[in-house]
């Protein structure tokens, strides 16, 4: 039920575009060299709106928790992430982005479960390698 698509770096310029007239809500996390969880999971918390707060320390469901009611709380109900980079932590550490994806995609399936037609989160992974290309 999430929504995520995977764009190369050539392509986010036009996506940017159309996501902005489309009147989307986006945030945009930024983690090229970055393989740390840590640091990304502070990201995070820097970047998205959080309904409860979080001490820093990495602890996935509470900040599931906490960016739910933050993101429920804006007016906009169409919400994209777009995540820079991401084959940094993807290639070193691929357990590590996995946590990251998966708990993204659970807060994109929560939304849509709990506002049918309302609150849409859509994730882009952006890139520069081939793996990167929506097609």
């Amino acid at each position: 039920m999430y929504k995520y698509n995977v764009i190369n770096n050539d392509q986010y310029p036009t996506i940017l575009a159309e996501l902005k007239r489309e009147g989307y809500l986006i945030y945009e996390l930024d983690t090229f060299g970055i393989v740390d969880i840590k640091t990304i999971y502070g990201q995070l918390i820097e970047l998205l709106p959080i309904g409860i707060p979080l001490s820093g320390n990495v602890h996935w469901d509470a900040f599931l928790d906490s960016a739910w009611e933050g993101l429920t709380e804006q007016p906009n109900k169409e919400i994209t992430l777009i995540w820079h980079g991401s084959e940094c932590i993807l290639n070193k550490k691929l357990s590590d982005f996995l946590i990251v994806f998966e708990t993204l995609c659970d807060l994109s399936t929560q939304l849509a479960k709990a506002f049918p037609g309302g609150y849409s989160l859509v994730i882009y992974l952006t890139g520069s390698e081939e793996n990167y290309s929506l097609t």
